[in-house]
């Protein structure tokens, strides 16, 4: 399943880049007028987005599906949708998580981080194993917990300079940690660190098993992170804080708004 979606994503990519070089002119849509402040995608090929304290759900198409918000728990922090079953999102202030389903109904009561002495974790993600993954910004430690909050491994980074922005798994167990100082690093299912991308944005960038999406410059980039060699995907007029690839759509949040950007016709 993995080789065909990584083969499938370079079909896309590939369509692109021959679109480009006929000179067709890409087309955009404003799909929502809803001031976004984060967006993901799913593997069913949903998209996320994220609005102050309320989450959004989209098709392709940019329909709004479903929304979810808490205002008792204030502003959403982050949202997790390795498992499209299984939302996970992450209230840093008030330190609790909430899962969410598929129609971003809560399938969970807040769990409180606070209850078990997290009181600095700054970032969290969710694993198909049902681990959940925290990092605490003052111990500079990388923690992985149960449903109940016992507490099942914890790693030490000495990583100089960590300020990191965001953490999400990938390839099922694995988890990354994006650095806007340094880059991507990589950490395996027991939390230990494998190596560093070098890929320095401040912008939150999106991570599949094979590439790194990310702007600079506003250009969107892919990097594959396993033959070291990248390329173009569109450069944008607009001033975009955040893109996304997503079967063969760009996505991406502008001070306007959610943007959809066709590439594939």
């Amino acid at each position: 399943m993995r080789k065909l979606a990584a083969v499938w994503t370079l079909i896309l990519l590939a369509s692109f880049i021959s679109l480009q070089s006929q000179n067709i002119g890409n087309q955009y849509q404003m799909i929502e007028t809803i001031k976004g402040d984060f967006l993901t995608c799913d593997m069913k090929g949903n998209l996320f987005m994220m609005s102050d304290a309320s989450l959004y759900k989209f098709n392709q198409e940019g329909q709004i599906l479903f929304s979810y918000s808490n205002l008792f728990l204030g502003t959403i922090a982050s949202v997790d949708v390795s498992n499209p079953l299984k939302i996970m999102v992450f209230y840093k202030d008030a330190g609790k998580l909430v899962f969410l389903d598929e129609k971003l109904t809560p399938i969970t009561e807040p769990i409180d981080l606070l209850s078990r002495n997290y009181f600095n974790i700054s970032l969290a993600a969710f694993s198909t194993d049902n681990r959940i993954w925290l990092y605490d910004n003052v111990k500079n430690e990388l923690i992985t917990v149960d449903f109940q909050l016992n507490e099942l491994q914890k790693n030490h980074l000495t990583i100089e300079l960590l300020n990191p922005r965001q953490m999400n798994t990938f390839k099922e167990k694995n988890v990354f940690i994006q650095n806007p100082g340094s880059g991507i690093l990589f950490f395996d299912n027991f939390g230990t660190y494998l190596k560093l991308i070098p890929i320095q944005t401040t912008a939150i960038a999106q991570i599949d098993d094979q590439f790194i999406y990310y702007l600079k410059d506003n250009q969107l980039l892919a990097y594959n992170y396993q033959k070291l060699n990248q390329i173009e995907i569109c450069t944008f007029t607009d001033d975009v804080r955040q893109a996304i690839f997503m079967h063969g759509k760009v996505f991406y949040l502008s001070n306007n708004g959610l943007y959809n950007k066709l590439i594939i016709k």
